[in-house]
C-alpha cells in the first residue's frame, strides 16, 4: 500500500499551485470584507438572542474600530507634518522678505594724528579710531526705516572719533541716526524725513564741512523735491527743514530752519556746473539761560553775560565747476558764507579750493586744496567744522592725497595749517600759526 501511493504524492504536490504572499493592503481589504459580512449576517439572523447578537454587534464595532486607529493616527500626524511645512515655509517666506528689504553698511577708520604748534601745551600724537555701522530697512514700497551706530563721545555732536589710549577701558557707542522716510509712490521726486538723520543739504566737494560738520545729525523733520529740466538746469533739487536744537520742559526750545536750493547743468561739452545757496536761521540759541549750546562754542564772541553776542542767520552760496575732458576729473569750487545778524564786522567767511581725480574703483587716486578765510561769528561753531585747530576767525590751508588701495580701503594722507585773524587780543602764548597732520585708513564694508 506504501509502495503503490508513494509515486502519487510527488505528483499532487508538484499539481498544488505555492501559496502567494499577502500584502498589508490585502490583509486589510479582506478584514474589512470579513468584517462586513459578519455585520450582515447579524443583521439577518434571528435565531440568536438579543443578547448575543448585540454582544457580536458590539465587538464588530470594537475591531472596526481598533483597525481605523492607526490610520487615524497616521493622517493626524500627517497633518501636523503638513501644518508644520507651511509654517516653516512662511517663516522662511518673511526672513527671505526681510534680508531682501535690508541694507547693512558701515566703515572703519583708524588714524594717526600729529598737533604741533598748540596754545600753552607742547606738540600731541595720538591715535584714534571710528566705527560706524547703520541698517537701512525698506517696511514698504514707501517707507524706509535708517539706524546708526557710532563710536566717540555722545556728548560731542562734531565728532565720532575714539582716542585710544584710556586704559583699556570700553569704548562708549550711540545711536546717531534713528529716522523715517517717506517716498511716495505717487509723487516720486518728493521725499519726506524725520528724526535724526544727515544733514540733507549738497555741499562742497573739495571740503565741505566749514559750515555744517559731516558729524553732525540733527534731529526734526526735513523735506525734499527734485525737478528735471527746470530753469535752465538739468537737476534742481529743493530742501527744508525744521531741527529740534533743545527742547525743555518749562521753558523755551532753541530750533533752527534750514533751507537749500541746488542745480546742476552743463557749461559745455565735459563742463558741468553745480550751484547751491543754503539759509540757517537759528532761534533761541539759549532760551530762558539755558547755557547747553553756548557751552559747545568753539570760538564765537560772547557778550558780558555769557551768551553768544551775535544772533546767527547763515547765507551760503556754493559754486562748483567740473572738468571731465582730462584722465581724472578736474574740480573748482567756491564757497561764501554770511552771518546777516552778527553783531560787529566778523561775519563773513569765504573758501576756495581745487581737487583733481577720483576715488570709486581700486588705484584711483585723488588730490586737493583749499584755502578759507572764516570770521569769528561767520559760522555757528557748535555745529561747524572741528578738523582745523581753530573752528573760527582763522585763515587756513587744507591739503591732502587720497589712493584706494581696493574699491573698499582708502589711504589719505592730509594736513592741516591754522592761522588767527587779527583783530581780536590773544594771550602772549598762544601761537599764531598751528599745525595739524593725519593718516586714516578707511575701511568699508
Amino acid at each position: 500500500m506504501c509502495c503503490a501511493l508513494s509515486p502519487v504524492v510527488p505528483s499532487l504536490r508538484a499539481q498544488t499551485p505555492a501559496p502567494q504572499p499577502t500584502t498589508t493592503s490585502d490583509t486589510s481589504d479582506e478584514t474589512s470584507e470579513a468584517l462586513r459580512r459578519v455585520a450582515e449576517a447579524l443583521a439577518r439572523d434571528t435565531s440568536l438572542s438579543p443578547d448575543l447578537r448585540e454582544a457580536l454587534a458590539d465587538l464588530v464595532g470594537a475591531l472596526e474600530q481598533e483597525r481605523a486607529a492607526p490610520h487615524s493616527a497616521l493622517a493626524a500626524d500627517l497633518q501636523r507634518l503638513t501644518l508644520r511645512a507651511d509654517e516653516q515655509d512662511r517663516l522662511l517666506g518673511s526672513l527671505a522678505q526681510v534680508v531682501e528689504s535690508l541694507n547693512v553698511y558701515g566703515d572703519l577708520r583708524l588714524r594717526h594724528e600729529t598737533d604741533t604748534s598748540r596754545d600753552n601745551a607742547p606738540a600731541r600724537n595720538r591715535e584714534r579710531m571710528r566705527l560706524r555701522v547703520g541698517a537701512n530697512v525698506a517696511v514698504n514700497e514707501e517707507f524706509e526705516v535708517g539706524l546708526r551706530l557710532v563710536t566717540g563721545d555722545r556728548r560731542d555732536p562734531n565728532s565720532t572719533h575714539q582716542t585710544l589710549g584710556t586704559v583699556f577701558d570700553s569704548n562708549e557707542v550711540s545711536i546717531d541716526r534713528a529716522y523715517l522716510d517717506y517716498h511716495p509712490l505717487s509723487q516720486p521726486q518728493l521725499w519726506i524725513r524725520a528724526g535724526k538723520f544727515a544733514h540733507p543739504f549738497r555741499s562742497n566737494p573739495v571740503y565741505g564741512e566749514l559750515v555744517w560738520d559731516a558729524d553732525v545729525q540733527p534731529e526734526g523733520v526735513a523735506m525734499g523735491y527734485r525737478a528735471a529740466d527746470t530753469a535752465g538746469f538739468q537737476r534742481l533739487d529743493f530742501v527744508a527743514g525744521e531741527y529740534i536744537i533743545l527742547e525743555q520742559n518749562a521753558g523755551d526750545e532753541a530750533s533752527a530752519f534750514v533751507a537749500q536750493v541746488s542745480g546742476q547743468t552743463s557749461l559745455a561739452p565735459a563742463w558741468d556746473l553745480t550751484t547751491a545757496l543754503g539759509y540757517s536761521r537759528y532761534s533761541h540759541l539759549s532760551p530762558d539761560g539755558s547755557a547747553a549750546v553756548v557751552g559747545d562754542n568753539g570760538g564765537n564772541a560772547l557778550a558780558a553775560n555769557g551768551d553768544f553776542a551775535s544772533r546767527f542767520s547763515l547765507v551760503n552760496p556754493l559754486v562748483t565747476v567740473t572738468h571731465t575732458g582730462l584722465e581724472r576729473p578736474l574740480t573748482f569750487s567756491g564757497e561764501y558764507v554770511s552771518n546777516t545778524r552778527a553783531k560787529g564786522p566778523l561775519g563773513t567767511g569765504w573758501a576756495v579750493g581745487t581737487a583733481y581725480g577720483q576715488t570709486r574703483d581700486q588705484d584711483d587716486w585723488r588730490v586737493y586744496y583749499q584755502y578759507q578765510d572764516i570770521e569769528q561769528d561767520a559760522v555757528l561753531t557748535p555745529f561747524a567744522q572741528d578738523d582745523f585747530l581753530r573752528m573760527s576767525h582763522f585763515r587756513g590751508h587744507l591739503a591732502g592725497w587720497q589712493y584706494q588701495v581696493r574699491r573698499d580701503v582708502q589711504l589719505h594722507l592730509w594736513g592741516l595749517v591754522t592761522t588767527r585773524k587779527t583783530g581780536i587780543p590773544t594771550a602772549a602764548t598762544e601761537r599764531n600759526h598751528q599745525w595739524r597732520l593725519r593718516a586714516d585708513l578707511n575701511i568699508k564694508f
